[in-house]
């Protein structure tokens, strides 16, 4: 989705169709995305009310450090990270997209966090992003919309890897809801 003032456009991002034989997931047809709800606690209400305060002015005026990293971050930085993930789906690259989740994690941790603390700093998520068998069973990992101790997602390496990811997220740290989204690689498109 693109946003310009008032306006919204909507388009369609084509899975798989540009093949491209470099750093492929050649295991099997599809993108393994697993989304887990870390069942703690965050205030959206709050998270969004400071990161709006570096968007009060129109144009957006730049009153200091924090506002200016959280500008260009839900500026250009974010476009950028949407256009290598466009770029990882249309080439069918599962591990460039998993590194692009956790490249924007480590960027959003950086550039929004400073806003509100008391909300991003979010122990769950960034423990659960930090683990050595989450590591092993997904190409990289991040926070779900605003962010917090909500909800999680991970590029996993593979189906068998995701079922090993689901089943470490349930059995090892007792999360009831976690879910896989299947993406087939096949030239479908994700809207």
């Amino acid at each position: 989705m693109n946003f310009d003032g008032d306006e919204m456009k909507c388009e369609e991002t084509p899975v798989g169709n540009e093949r491209t034989g470099e750093g492929e997931n050649t295991e099997d047809d599809c993108f393994h995305i697993v989304v887990c709800d870390l069942e703690g606690q965050k205030d959206t209400v709050k998270i969004l009310k400071d990161l709006q305060s570096a968007f009060e002015d129109v144009p957006p005026k730049v009153e200091n450090a924090s506002h200016a990293d959280a500008q260009k971050f839900l500026g250009e930085l974010s476009y950028e990270y949407v256009q290598t993930a466009k770029r990882a789906l249309a080439t069918a690259d599962a591990r460039l997209l998993g590194q692009t989740f956790s490249e924007y994690q480590r960027d959003f941790d950086a550039h929004l966090a400073p806003l509100c603390v008391s909300e991003l700093t979010a122990p769950k998520l960034h423990a659960l992003l930090a683990d050595p068998k989450v590591k092993i069973y997904s190409y990289g990992g991040k926070g779900v919309g605003s962010q917090g101790d909500g909800s999680a997602q991970f590029v996993a390496r593979d189906a068998f890897q995701a079922d090993l990811l689901e089943k470490h997220l349930r059995n090892v740290w007792k999360l009831e809801h976690v879910m896989r989204v299947t993406i087939k690689k096949n030239g479908a498109s994700v809207s």
